[in-house]
């Protein structure tokens, strides 16, 4: 059911994306896409960047500067303690599992702690 409430999460989560720079500027793309992993966003494929941006396609060079850009921002996210991340109540979707196989499980920790002590029925 958890796994079920993600996946439901990440949907609703993709339609709500910030949209694409609307600039052929490599530096803009690259901001971008530094900005969306540092948020803990999913890496967006190039054909639905080219939806959201309401064009056909995005040029090759403007999308490999988004994914170096993601790259960077991706690993200061998954740089931060997991646990605070969870206590602070924001939301994980995955986008660290494949560098830390613990991530997912020390942010879960601490969103559990987080409710455990903000629950005054607890002793």
């Amino acid at each position: 059911m958890k796994y079920l409430l993600v996946v439901l999460s990440v949907m609703l989560f993709g339609c709500a994306q910030t949209p694409p720079p609307t600039s052929s500027n490599t530096m803009d793309w690259q901001t971008f896409g530094e900005e969306t992993a540092l948020k803990g966003k999913t890496k967006q494929t190039e054909a639905s960047l080219a939806e959201a941006a309401s064009t056909p396609s995005i040029d090759a060079n403007l999308y490999a500067a988004y994914g170096q850009g993601y790259e960077v921002g991706k690993t200061q996210y998954c740089s931060q303690n997991p646990r605070a991340l969870g206590r602070r109540g924001e939301s994980y979707f995955g986008i660290c599992d494949d560098i830390d196989k613990w991530f997912r499980f020390h942010f879960e920790r601490g969103q559990n702690q987080n409710i455990v002590f903000d629950n005054p029925a607890l002793p």
